[in-house]
């Protein structure tokens, strides 16, 4: 709902800054805008005659492919149709599109001769960690302390996750602090359930037609340790559980296929080797128990002084 809300709240500003644009004369030349997406700044040039949109480029972007495909192919034409950018964000690429929007908003300005208005910077309200008391109701908490270990068994019936769903579980990865910061991976998505079960190399692999296998594929003869995989599937599965999800890591198969050497066709990048599978999907609600791990979590961790 949070996210539904946010959403709203981002395109319901886009749409009140681009309104009354289409009505302004323009200078006509092509000029630049740049837009921030999912993955890095989105770059585009929009041409401009007799006061009209008669094209726009994509000049360069570092959005998923597939995820994103459909915000390029979609919204540049509709805003050559309709003349405007008071567009709704194609669906499962919310970013993208939002990014789209944005730059073509400074291509307009500039097209004015205008400067585009700064965004508004948000004002953080800084407190201690001592100064946090959350009630037993509090939303947070409750999420943290309902979070499932980890899943074996999927449910057969559940739909996968959108695009917009996974696409926001690979935003939450990305933004995992790292070694250095250097982010010495790259995250496959499959989403075809025939696929998966190609890749199902041991029995405990078990995909559901709701899967979605993600692939850590990561420079040849690094480790996962050394590349903190860990680090950023945790913040994966944090954003997956958020939407009711449930995930599993396995690494086994993953060596399995790096040891094939027969990868590329899954599309493990050149250069790169795979080296966990991450499996997104909802837990098996008839055997929702056995399905997470049949332990405890125990509390390791202690206070100085304590």
């Amino acid at each position: 709902m949070k996210k539904q809300i946010g959403i709203i709240l981002v395109l319901s500003l886009l749409m009140s800054v681009f309104a009354g644009l289409s009505e302004t004369v323009y200078t006509a030349g092509i000029y630049e805008g740049v837009g921030e997406g999912f993955g890095g700044d989105v770059k585009l040039t929009v041409e401009i005659d007799d006061s009209k949109i008669i094209a726009i480029e994509i000049v360069e972007h570092s959005e998923t492919a597939g995820i994103s495909d459909a915000a390029f192919e979609e919204l540049p034409a509709k805003i050559i149709e309709a003349q405007s950018v008071e567009l709704d964000a194609v669906a499962g690429a919310t970013m993208s599109s939002n990014a789209i929007l944005e730059a073509v908003e400074k291509a307009l300005y500039s097209a004015k001769g205008e400067e585009a208005p700064e965004k508004a910077e948000k004002e953080l309200n800084l407190v201690s960690v001592s100064d946090i008391e959350p009630a037993p109701g509090d939303a947070a908490v409750a999420f943290v302390k309902g979070m499932e270990n980890t899943i074996l068994n999927y449910d057969a019936s559940a739909a996968q996750p959108t695009r917009e769903e996974i696409e926001l579980m690979l935003y939450a990865a990305i933004k995992a602090p790292s070694g250095h910061n250097m982010q010495k991976y790259h995250i496959t998505v499959i989403t075809d359930y025939d696929v998966q079960m190609e890749l199902a190399l041991t029995p405990e692999v078990r995909p559901q037609k709701g899967t979605v296998l993600f692939i850590y594929c990561t420079p040849e003869g690094e480790t996962p340790r050394s590349v903190d995989i860990g680090i950023s599937y945790g913040y994966l599965n944090a954003m997956a559980q958020a939407f009711g999800y449930g995930t599993h890591i396995y690494t086994q198969p993953a060596f399995m296929l790096r040891d094939t050497g027969d990868f590329a066709k899954y599309g493990v990048p050149e250069g790169y080797e795979p080296n966990q599978f991450i499996l997104v999907g909802k837990s098996d609600t008839v055997d929702a128990t056995s399905a997470a791990t049949n332990y405890d979590r125990k509390p390791v961790y202690s206070f100085l002084g304590e």
